[in-house]
């Protein structure tokens, strides 16, 4: 069932951002109080993952659970604006569960234009049990922080509360005609140091991105890593896989290339990009019962399965087959998916590279039948726990700790943006460990200290690998 959330009157388009202003803001990563509510499952979708300027969007949400609801947008200007109810005077309304509630659908009375300017936006719905709990209308982050303290109480600090939950979407806005886009990661070879050689033998690189459920710059990343670890090591295009839009069966045809023609001694080089997620472990070799799984573009196509994602099982012993120990994996990914305990609050301001397990079929209006007892469990996140790839051959970097998010902004995955820039700076006698350390610097201060990257396996690999002229 479908429900219309418009009164009769019709009006001029609202409007999602504040007047567009000359260029880009600078990197703002934001939070709000969020809620772990086992109770309660709300998928909520933008119409378009990137929009331009001057175009409507429109948002489609659905509850497990009957609850007032609101919708506050966080503009690329800075504005923060309530969007629905559209009008100050009207209340949060009632929804009933498990039907699907539109906003500004094509033709409807309300639509929402976006006016800019270019960055990241965050949309984020407000789930209350009882019309009280709802925040009043606010014009700011800060006062939305306090309403919402106000309003919640002391269940802001009850684990896991019944009574609220929050869920944010983020969307890219790109203005065709500002001066100043957002900055791509990018590099040439005058920037990057060259590597004056390894403990003897070939390099090779298998770089993946997948723009999966609102992900826009995925193969933007696994271009610039490429792009960036082929200049410093000099790698022939002949000894490089670069997967964009990577399915399930990409992963395993690169990784058979690799084992087929790595020799022992030889340097490879794993890059992954996209979203992240957890499923229930199928083997026991987990001892929190999960799974940490990357999210193929075989969900986009058939919606997410567990037959068709990529377990962290699958890649360890795929890398474990790889002829050589000198393997490198890093992962600009995070399967915290919104329930990790230590989560307890909303990113406001990029776009989070983890999918819920209940909110696995989001290209689909969620049903009773979504919340699969197979895909739901509590998250840890990080993909680096003992079951999993910490027990990896060779070294591999992630993103994030286990229990926080990696994030994409307009330019690319933060990550994979400090992680290039990183190598820019490196100096003549600088290893790989000094890269990764460098890289985890400028995360965390880009990221505000939301990000940690995480690193794990045989660091030793990384002492051996060192920068020339």
């Amino acid at each position: 069932m479908k429900t219309s959330i418009f009164s009769a009157a019709a009006i001029a388009a609202s409007m999602i951002t504040a007047t567009a202003e000359a260029q880009t803001r600078d990197l703002v990563v934001d939070v709000l109080p969020a809620n772990n509510n086992p109770d309660v499952q709300i998928v909520l979708r933008a119409s378009d993952s990137v929009v331009e300027v001057g175009d409507t969007m429109s948002f489609c949400f659905e509850s497990s659970k009957s609850g007032y609801v609101s919708m506050y947008n966080f503009g690329t200007s800075g504005s923060v604006h309530r969007i629905f109810p559209y009008t100050a005077s009207t209340d949060p309304i009632w929804v009933e569960a498990y039907t699907e509630t539109c906003a500004g659908p094509d033709g409807a009375p309300y639509q929402y234009r976006v006016t800019g300017p270019g960055g990241i936006e965050t949309s984020m719905l407000i789930w209350t049990r009882h019309l009280e709990q709802q925040p009043k209308s606010a014009d700011s982050l800060p006062k939305l922080n306090r309403e919402m303290r106000r309003a919640l109480g002391k269940d802001l600090h009850v684990e896991a509360s019944s009574n609220w939950e929050t869920v944010t979407v983020s969307y890219e806005i790109v203005d065709p005609n500002a001066s100043v886009r957002p900055n791509q990661s990018a590099v040439t070879s005058g920037n990057v140091p060259s590597v004056e050689g390894i403990d003897g033998g070939n390099v090779w690189i298998f770089a993946m991105g997948a723009n999966v459920a609102g992900l826009a710059h995925t193969d933007d990343d696994a271009r610039n890593f490429t792009r960036a670890m082929q200049t410093a090591f000099d790698v022939p295009a002949s000894n490089v896989r670069l997967s964009e839009e990577t399915y399930r069966k990409d992963f395993y045809d690169g990784m058979a290339w690799l084992r087929d023609n790595a020799k022992p001694g030889d340097q490879v080089m794993l890059y992954y990009s996209g979203h992240g997620s957890v499923v229930t472990d199928d083997d026991g070799d987990e001892a929190d019962l999960l799974d940490e799984v990357f999210i193929p573009m075989d969900a986009e196509v058939s919606g997410l399965r567990v037959s068709n994602v990529i377990r962290d099982d699958e890649w360890s012993k795929l890398v474990a087959a790889l002829p050589t120990d000198n393997v490198i994996s890093i992962m600009d990914a995070c399967h915290s998916g919104g329930l990790s305990k230590a989560l307890n609050f909303s990113v406001i301001g990029a776009k989070q590279k983890a999918l819920s397990s209940i909110a696995i079929d989001a290209v689909q209006p969620m049903a009773k039948s979504l919340i699969d007892e197979e895909l739901q469990g509590s998250d840890i996140g990080g993909g680096l726990d003992s079951g999993g790839l910490n027990g990896i051959k060779g070294t591999a970097f992630a993103a994030v700790q286990e229990d926080q998010y990696a994030l994409e902004v307009a330019g690319g995955g933060i990550f994979t943006m400090q992680l290039v820039a990183a190598l820019g700076q490196m100096q003549p006698g600088d290893s790989f460990a000094d890269l990764f350390d460098k890289t985890d610097r400028l995360t965390r201060e880009a990221s505000q200290g939301r990000m940690d990257p995480a690193l794990a396996g045989d660091t030793r690999l990384l002492n051996n690998i060192r920068f020339g002229k």
